[in-house]
């Protein structure tokens, strides 16, 4: 099936489901605004030409099915390449086009994801997320960093993220399901910081010479600490369930100086740089 030209829209409200193993090509110079939801099954895929990825206010939505697991494997030809171990049930993969917000004050690039599988829990799994250069929404690519949130509007964390610009390629891990991710400038949802905490934990400070500090803004059951380099190696990990109230201080001072992480709990990231 194949949109050679022109533009066709669907509209808000509208459910477009396509069944079966059908691949639906968008050729080049065909434009598809979606303004609904385009719903691809297990089976189907979506191809879109380069500089010409689907717009709209709409979503696209595909369904991994996890009996098998899954290595390198793209739902629905929707841009995100996932590597997990097998699980019950099905990965409910969906994909928009609005930029997201960070803080009320950052956007986002024209393009996000939200995953969804009751079964995955904690299980650990690797994302690489695929964007149009026409997405960019202003942003440069060599600065872009994945981040994550519990909810479409945030708050949003920092992942630590590999970039392969050439590819336009993004890539990290997660860990359990309910994830929205896309990409930000992490320098200016960091700077956002220094104006709201990011999450049930404030890091600060942001550029440190010494120590950094860690506080839980709601009880939590316990706290893992990660210290990852700019590459998203892990340095050290501290975890400890006497962390639930109070403050933990990190001594950062024999860290050459340059940019690193803390990763708490496996899903909020907060950047700092060591002077």
């Amino acid at each position: 099936m194949t949109l050679v030209n022109g533009s066709m829209i669907i509209q808000s409200g509208t459910t477009m489901v396509i069944q079966g193993p059908v691949t639906w090509t968008l050729a080049p110079g065909a434009t598809l605004q979606n303004n609904g939801t385009v719903d691809l099954g297990t089976e189907a895929r979506l191809v879109e030409p380069a500089g010409g990825p689907v717009s709209g206010i709409g979503i696209e939505r595909s369904e991994l099915p996890l009996g098998a697991g899954a290595t390198d494997l793209e739902p629905g030809g929707l841009g995100l390449t996932l590597s997990l171990p097998p699980a019950v049930g099905g990965l409910v993969v969906t994909r928009g086009h609005v930029p997201r917000n960070a803080g009320g004050q950052v956007e986002s690039i024209a393009r996000w994801y939200g995953l969804d599988a009751a079964t995955l829990l904690d299980i650990p799994f690797s994302v690489t997320f695929r964007y149009d250069p026409t997405e960019l929404n202003g942003l440069a690519a060599e600065v872009l960093s994945m981040h994550t949130a519990t909810d479409p509007e945030g708050p949003w964390a920092d992942l630590p993220t590999v970039l392969d610009i050439p590819a336009l390629t993004l890539t990290a891990g997660l860990e359990g399901s309910g994830h929205y991710i896309t990409a930000f400038d992490p320098d200016q949802t960091t700077a956002l910081s220094s104006i709201a905490p990011t999450g049930p934990f404030l890091v600060w400070p942001t550029a440190a010479s010494h120590v950094v500090h860690v506080q839980p803004l709601l009880p939590v059951p316990s706290m893992r600490i990660e210290l990852l380099d700019a590459t998203g190696k892990l340095l050290t990990m501290v975890q400890d369930g006497s962390f639930s109230s109070g403050t933990f201080t990190m001594d950062v001072s024999t860290l050459p100086a340059g940019c690193y992480l803390l990763r708490i709990n496996a899903l909020y990231v907060q950047r700092f740089v060591k002077s």
